[in-house]
């Protein structure tokens, strides 16, 4: 522990001497350089409507770098492997992508693109190589982040807001206020010399969500017409302290119900930890995994979603049954009905997540749920002016103008 403390003492040291430095680090570019580092791309939503307003203004410069997945410890799980998913996802989707691995093992030196500014696509060092690291990085260029998922609940603030991370970001693009305060107060010293910033303004990933509503459909395929499409998000992980999961609780009775409801097309989107993990704890076997999808890919109105991109499935769905989780927030901002399954969670609730789990329709077993779904599917959605009015009050009118806000916030001297 004294280790620990030691060690971490001295790493924020080392971070105040950086962030002085850039301080007193005059721009060389005539145009602001940013590099994204893409590799989490589930997140992408987050940082893309920013990378999109960077792109059409004339005093920017940006660098889209994608990093394999593959990597842990901060290396590669395979050091023979030289190709590169994430790389090979955003060329196919049309982007001006460079590749970070370029030989084995061997990294683009980011240093020669000189950028001004860095952002990751999540604040995990461990997941990136030694050279991409906030560290590195934070001695030729200064760090900013918007966080890769929604935080929903001051508990768990320090896994997602880590100091490993963070204690290297130059400027924090912050969700809410309680974030906001949150932040500056743990970097106090840092904030009051004005060596870093701590700046609110609004979630990101729901101007994305807005901005894709009329996207093409991806997963739903279902061959059968005037069904309705649900969503099925349960959490990964029964641990009560990160918010707990009802995935074994309803399993078996939601494909079930699927099999006897030929009026709704059913899509169960597990997250990607979640048969793994189920495994691991010993609540399920390889074998019992192996069934289950197998039965539900035996089913025409019941398919597994493990697409990357889930944003045109939001809107092309009419209702979520989810447990607590960053998708649940997401989905709420369509405007949508929820049915919000709970937990036993053992974690306190952000206030604006409290008003959108309070406009949700709450059950507390099957026999709650099956008829929630049952209203849906008829439609009786009681809380729609109420969830109208919480979209309204959490997300604000303003949002659609986040990236300007961060633009202005990156051009000033």
């Amino acid at each position: 522990m004294l280790k620990h403390k030691i060690h971490g003492f001295l790493e924020s040291v080392n971070a105040f001497k950086l962030l002085l430095k850039q301080q007193y680090s005059s721009r060389s570019n005539k145009k602001i350089k940013v590099v994204f580092l893409a590799q989490y791309i589930p997140a992408w939503n987050k940082l893309e409507p920013i990378y999109e307003e960077m792109k059409k203004n004339v005093n920017f410069e940006v660098y889209l770098v994608c990093v394999p997945s593959g990597i842990s410890n901060n290396r590669l799980l395979d050091p023979t492997d030289t190709s590169n998913d994430t790389y090979n996802y955003y060329v196919k989707h049309g982007y001006d992508a460079l590749n970070a691995l370029v030989g084995p093992e061997k990294w683009l030196n980011l240093r020669e693109l000189a950028p001004d500014y860095v952002f990751h696509s999540r604040p995990y060092n461990y997941y990136m190589p030694k050279e991409y690291s906030s560290k590195e990085i934070s001695k030729f260029s200064r760090i900013c982040s918007i966080l890769y998922g929604i935080n929903w609940s001051m508990d768990l603030v320090d896994t997602c807001l880590n100091k490993d991370y963070y204690r290297y970001v130059y400027c924090y693009f912050s969700e809410s206020k309680e974030l906001e305060i949150y932040n500056r107060h743990r970097f106090f010293l840092t904030h009051l010399l004005k060596l870093r910033k701590t700046e609110f303004f609004g979630n990101p990933a729901i101007v994305s969500i807005l901005k894709h509503k009329k996207d093409d459909e991806l997963a739903w395929d279902f061959t059968e017409e005037d069904q309705k499409r649900v969503i099925w998000t349960p959490r990964w992980t029964p641990d009560r302290k990160a918010g707990g999961s009802n995935f074994l609780t309803y399993k078996d009775k939601l494909i079930e119900y699927s099999r006897e409801s030929r009026d709704i097309a059913f899509l169960f989107r597990p997250h990607p930890l979640t048969f793994n993990n189920f495994v691991k704890l010993g609540k399920m076997t390889d074998e019992e995994v192996i069934e289950y999808i197998s039965d539900c890919e035996q089913l025409q109105n019941v398919k597994l979603d493990v697409n990357k991109e889930y944003v045109s499935t939001l809107w092309n769905s009419d209702f979520l049954i989810s447990d607590i989780s960053a998708i649940l927030i997401e989905y709420f901002a369509t405007g949508k009905p929820v049915i919000f399954c709970k937990t036993n969670m053992e974690l306190s609730l952000t206030t604006e997540v409290k008003k959108i789990i309070e406009s949700c329709y709450i059950v507390n077993s099957w026999q709650e749920l099956e008829e929630q779904i049952g209203k849906l599917k008829r439609g009786e959605d009681i809380l729609k002016e109420k969830r109208i009015q919480i979209i309204r009050d959490v997300f604000g009118d303003e949002l659609q103008k986040l990236p300007e806000k961060v633009i202005a916030s990156l051009s000033e001297k």
